[in-house]
């Protein structure tokens, strides 16, 4: 019985590893054979990719995204691509001279971009900063980019060079409006309105920048008379603000009046009684007017004014209606044939003569 209980007992062979279906009527455990087919071993998944990790494709850079359908020359030099903005405004505006446009190339390129270091050790990160982006946006489209230069910063700064105008600051006034003629090649706005806009700010820009440049030249000759009264009487002819129109022509007047060129100051007399002036200046012109009032000149210049003409932004030299002239493609300024390839003396940046397209500063002129 020991023997039994030390082996589990109910007649289990330890040897034989099974029941002793013998020692009793009863066979114990029924356990029957069952029918079963031969069962499949199940295989090994195997992995449809490898398990070597690949990288995925890189995507296209902002930047180039910026560029890949734009016709915007401030867009190209945002992105870093400044050969190819080079080569819109050339085509565009005929612009050659890129010395003025190069610290303006490099303001918009870093500008458009935030730089974010996360380690010490780690290379800094370029991020581009798109127009209009907010945390809505898609991360699929992609906007344009974010410039600097707007067209209300050239209204801001023509105030300002208009203030330095009346002051009599004209250096200052001078590289104001230079200032505004090289950034408005790379400025982007949204509408056809704007655009034309833009267009009347480089007219106006560029009367003053040719008045200006007569105004300083004149300070310089301090023993040709005659050519002072003629370039006094040259910025008149400059489309400019009233109150800047006064007193252009008070100077000419004064000019003119003390080289006993009466018939000449005369008619400054009378554009300054049209151009609604104080008192002071008002008083000023009737008592020329009497002085003069039937007079000649007493020495010839190289002015008419009663024939229209244009002023050569080069040679400060009045080109008269019927005359043959060139134009800058940029800023529009005339000039007379034989500066003909020349930079221009104006807006310092395009060839006069060249064939250029036109300006192009918003997605609206391409649609």
């Amino acid at each position: 019985a020991s023997d039994a209980l030390a082996n589990g007992g109910d007649g289990f062979d330890p040897e034989e590893g099974e029941a002793n279906e013998e020692d009793g009527e009863e066979g114990g455990w029924d356990l029957e054979d069952l029918e079963l087919p031969e069962s499949e071993t199940p295989k090994a998944a195997v992995n449809a990719h490898s398990t070597v990790f690949v990288a995925p494709a890189p995507g296209m850079p902002v930047s180039q995204i910026w560029t890949q359908k734009s016709s915007l020359a401030g867009e190209h030099a945002a992105a870093g691509n400044f050969d190819t903005a080079m080569r819109l405004l050339s085509r565009q505006l005929g612009i050659k001279n890129f010395a003025p446009l190069k610290p303006l190339f490099l303001d918009l390129h870093m500008g458009s971009h935030s730089y974010l270091r996360a380690l010490a050790t780690a290379p800094v990160i370029s991020i581009a900063v798109e127009k209009g982006w907010s945390e809505s946006s898609s991360p699929n489209v992609r906007g344009p980019p974010a410039l600097i230069f707007t067209f209300s910063q050239m209204e801001d700064r023509l105030k300002a060079a208009y203030k330095a105008t009346t002051e009599g600051k004209f250096p200052e006034a001078l590289r104001q409006f230079l200032s505004i003629l090289h950034t408005i090649p790379l400025i982007v706005v949204d509408s056809r309105r704007e655009v034309d806009e833009v267009k009347e700010l480089i007219e106006i820009v560029r009367e003053y920048v040719l008045g200006l440049r007569m105004e300083l030249k004149r300070k310089e000759l301090k023993d040709n008379v005659n050519r002072q009264q003629e370039l006094a009487a040259y910025f008149t002819n400059c489309k400019l603000q009233r109150v800047h129109m006064r007193l252009v022509l008070s100077n000419a007047m004064a000019l003119c009046y003390k080289q006993k060129n009466f018939a000449t100051a005369e008619h400054f007399a009378r554009l300054l009684l049209e151009n609604s002036p104080n008192e002071v200046q008002a008083k000023k012109a009737r008592q020329v007017q009497q002085q003069c009032n039937g007079k000649q000149d007493s020495h010839e210049l190289n002015y008419d004014y009663r024939n229209p003409f244009v002023v050569c932004g080069s040679t400060y030299v009045p080109i008269y209606r019927g005359q043959k002239d060139i134009s800058c493609p940029y800023c529009g300024s005339r000039f007379v044939p034989a500066t003909e390839g020349q930079l221009c003396t104006i807006c310092e940046l395009a060839v006069v003569g060249a064939d250029a397209s036109g300006l192009l500063c918003s997605p609206t002129q391409t649609r």
